[in-house]
């Protein structure tokens, strides 16, 4: 077994345990932006959804057709860019959501 193949077969066993990882980390942070703020956070979430999904839609870019979590990494160049985007629009809208239901606790430690 060459090297390519055991970080092959690595890269293939670790897949499911990130995928159940990132769907844990996602449920306690929808959970905890609802907890806070009810419809800042519910907006956050809905759209961090959104934008998420999109990640999964097939597209044509560079003379293939793929989804953009897969095109980040296997992808030619400029579709690789274009992808890379969509996944950080996830990213920045997850972290803009945890903002904005934080920052009237956050003003309130402020001011004492």
């Amino acid at each position: 077994m060459g090297s390519y193949d055991l970080a092959a077969l690595l890269i293939v066993l670790a897949m499911p345990v990130v995928a159940i990882g990132v769907v844990a980390l996602a449920y306690f942070w929808a959970l905890d932006a609802l907890q806070r703020s009810l419809p800042a956070g519910a907006t956050g979430v809905l759209c961090t959804l959104v934008a998420a999904g999109n990640l999964f839609v097939e597209r044509r870019c560079g003379g293939t057709v793929n989804r953009a979590i897969l095109t980040a990494f296997v992808g030619p160049d400029d579709c690789r860019r274009s992808a890379l985007v969509a996944i950080e629009l996830v990213v920045l809208l997850a972290v803009a959501t945890a903002l904005v239901v934080r920052a009237g606790e956050v003003r309130s430690q402020v001011r004492r």
